[in-house]
């Protein structure tokens, strides 16, 4: 069985805060690429100092800099939903993504509970490798979670990248 991890961002008062559009929650919270409205988004800074690598926007919406998407594509993270998104900062403009990785259905269902759609704590999931298939990174579907998983193979590379390229704003505990 294969070792998964958690990518959550760090809970940082100087981080940069913008409001996404309201359409993007469900689209967002589910997994629904649908919701989410085509085209680049131009959004403006409200408050906050400090750009950083990685961000879960509402504690859901995953953004990264364009920086974070150039490594995610050479690290052969191909499965997410990219929307561009020009942020207004404080007159200057940055390229930053929102990158939303599919729902897989992939959890035991003999590690839950006998109510399967009540399951929310995902610390109690184990992942079924066969149904992961070549996802480094993805949610669990048929659970009420926001964590984004990825691969033992992901986090590792991941883990060089912080440390070489000075990433910011993330970090990774197992699962």
């Amino acid at each position: 069985m294969a070792e998964y991890y958690i990518l959550d961002a760090e809970q940082c008062d100087d981080w940069i805060s913008f409001s996404v559009p309201e359409s993007w929650n469900r689209g967002c919270l589910t997994s629904e690429f649908q919701y989410i409205p085509a085209g680049t988004e131009r959004l403006e800074v409200t408050a906050g100092t400090e750009l950083y690598d990685f961000s879960l926007i509402n504690e859901f919406i995953p953004v990264i800099s364009k920086r974070m998407k150039e490594i995610f594509e050479k690290l052969g993270v191909d499965n997410l939903y990219y929307k561009k998104i020009l942020l207004d900062y404080y007159g200057q403009e940055e390229e930053y993504w929102l990158a939303l990785p599919p729902r897989i259905k992939c959890v035991d269902p003999d590690c839950a509970d006998d109510d399967f759609e009540a399951f929310d704590d995902i610390h109690d999931a184990r992942i079924l490798d066969d149904r992961v298939g070549n996802y480094q990174m993805f949610k669990l579907s048929g659970v009420g979670n926001q964590e984004i998983v990825i691969s033992k193979n992901l986090k590792q590379q991941l883990e060089e990248c912080i440390s070489e390229e000075n990433l910011r704003g993330m970090y990774i505990y197992q699962l």
